[in-house]
């Protein structure tokens, strides 16, 4: 999504992260990637909850896709998890329109499980 920004933001579309993570650990993630996004903190998932994110409350939530994706991001700089996050809550993806209605939603099932990026972009030039 950093690499799209600025395309992103000419179809009149922005970024916003909703994360339940302490706000220290959200302000040094944007610092050390630059990411240009508006952050958002949610620590009590209010968010999530209405979005219908994923909580994994039984089963396996970590998968070797999930430590393939995260060494990466390891080997590309990202810090290291917090210890005592919370792994079962899943992330997703939201878009919203300028009138408010939401275009598209993905609920992640794992960590990694994310849309492609060109995928969001159609769909972000769709509802401009």
């Amino acid at each position: 999504m950093r690499q799209r920004y600025d395309k992103i933001q000419y179809a009149s579309g922005e970024v916003i992260v909703i994360s339940f993570e302490e706000e220290d650990g959200v302000r040094r993630l944007a610092t050390n990637h630059k990411l240009p996004f508006t952050f958002l903190l949610d620590p009590q998932k209010q968010v999530y909850r209405r979005y219908g994110m994923v909580y994994r409350e039984k089963g396996p939530v970590i998968t070797w896709r999930t430590v393939i994706a995260y060494l990466r991001l390891r080997f590309a700089g990202y810090p290291r998890q917090p210890k005592g996050k919370d792994v079962r809550q899943m992330g997703g993806d939201v878009i919203i329109d300028t009138d408010g209605n939401v275009q598209f939603i993905h609920r992640s099932k794992f960590p990694e499980d994310r849309p492609p990026v060109d995928e969001m972009m159609k769909i972000l030039g769709e509802t401009r």
